[in-house]
């Protein structure tokens, strides 16, 4: 178990990843699409960018709340998440993970995490 600050939650250990080969994040691209009924806890990330434009924005759900923004980093060199503990669980069930870049942004790796 591990304590989030108010009570004790059952600790996750990631068993679901989703590769991500050069998608183009031009437009809020849909990076992880849980199964049916569930929601996705994203528990990290490994990710290249293949242009300079800018940061990478994650999303729950198109349109959605702003999960993080990954600052623009050098062009094809993998930038891996901070500890993000126990994740961040989607808001709602069905929801999708989303990626938003500006101009010609590419990533490359892979999100990871849990669907619950």
């Amino acid at each position: 178990l591990c304590y989030n600050g108010a009570t004790w939650d059952r600790l996750r250990a990631p068993i679901v990843f989703k590769t991500i080969s050069a998608v183009l994040i031009t437009g809020e691209t849909t990076i992880w699409t849980p199964a049916a009924g569930k929601k996705f806890r994203l528990m990290g990330y490994c990710l290249a960018q293949g242009i300079l434009t800018g940061a990478v924005t994650l999303k729950d759900n198109t349109a959605g709340t702003t999960i993080l923004i990954i600052p623009q980093h050098t062009a094809g060199v993998a930038q891996t998440s901070p500890d993000l503990g126990n994740g961040i669980l989607s808001a709602a069930a069905n929801n999708v993970l989303t990626a938003t870049g500006v101009a010609t942004e590419t990533i490359t790796g892979y999100v990871y995490g849990t669907e619950e």
